[in-house]
């Protein structure tokens, strides 16, 4: 898995965490969770409506960069709601 910041391996943390390979920065395991099922091929999450704009991401599976949250190379869809996630509680900070 690939932190959605900057394209980073994901590594696994002591308390079941995933942590960022470079800039050592914590995912929830709720994050863990989501990335998990993305990475399995589980049905993308929902859609976030076309006039939202997440921002720019990289995707968690395979870690190309996105178009606002949808890789175009795996299709795997970083939601609004796991976006919300990210930037308010999983800054990618060291």
């Amino acid at each position: 898995m690939y932190c959605p910041y900057c394209c980073a391996p994901l590594v696994s943390a002591p308390h079941g965490e995933l942590q960022c390979s470079s800039m050592k920065s914590l995912f929830s395991q709720s994050l863990r969770l989501h990335f998990e099922a993305l990475v399995a091929g589980a049905p993308a999450l929902s859609r976030m409506p076309a006039s939202c704009d997440i921002g720019q991401w990289f995707c968690p599976a395979c870690g190309s960069k996105t178009d606002n949250g949808v890789c175009a190379r795996c299709g795997v869809v970083i939601s609004s709601g796991v976006a919300r996630q990210l930037v308010e509680l999983n800054p990618h900070i060291p």
